[in-house]
């Protein structure tokens, strides 16, 4: 064509449409959903959505004796899924220990499982000790993990003074707003009593 212009009623299909509107559009609704996703974490508490704990059991346990019902009754629990070959689980741990330092002074029950069995018990005891986990660890907990739901490890699950699951690491949001906010719970449901 020469130095005149393109008839505008005559499609030019060399020009491709632009998308900017649609991916505009598109990053707007993803920033939207990011913002809102802790927001739904705590309305899912709030409003009861949690499900009943199933009992926490394991073929074994170190640092402590097995938890019933009746001892983890009225406590906030984290409990996490984990194992020693899991390379995710030993990256997790210190942010575990923090946790720890952080919370069992304020009444929160922290419990590890492991699907790990008895024949393990050795490299389970070795794993422990130099990581410096103090708190009860069931072995041999493949039962329990599966009626938790588990799929990944590592999971971290916070159980409110009700024995319900409030929060699990698979559905994103804040541990610690989850335990600040069980607490919470707790202090105010032990007070109505």
């Amino acid at each position: 064509m020469s130095n005149e212009q393109m008839n505008p009623d005559i499609p030019n299909e060399f020009v491709r449409p632009s998308n900017a509107g649609q991916v505009f559009l598109f990053l707007v609704a993803l920033a939207v959903i990011v913002a809102f996703v802790p927001w739904l974490t705590m309305k899912r508490i709030e409003r009861g959505a949690a499900k009943e704990s199933p009992p926490i059991q394991a073929a074994g346990w170190l640092n402590g004796d097995a938890p019933t019902k009746e001892s983890l009754a009225g406590k906030v629990v984290l409990m996490h899924a984990w194992a020693t070959w899991c390379g995710p689980c030993r990256q997790f741990t210190p942010k575990l220990i923090e946790l720890h330092e952080q919370y069992a002074d304020r009444g929160v029950v922290f419990i590890g499982l492991t699907s790990e069995e008895s024949f393990e018990l050795n490299i389970i005891q070795k794993y422990v000790k130099k990581a410096n986990i103090s708190w009860l660890i069931g072995y041999g907990a493949g039962d329990t993990l599966a009626n938790f739901g588990n799929r990944y490890l590592p999971t971290a699950y916070v159980i409110g003074a009700d024995g319900k699951v409030l929060w699990d690491s698979e559905n994103g949001g804040s541990v610690q707003d989850t335990l600040d906010h069980a607490l919470e719970l707790a202090k105010a449901d032990s007070s109505l009593k």
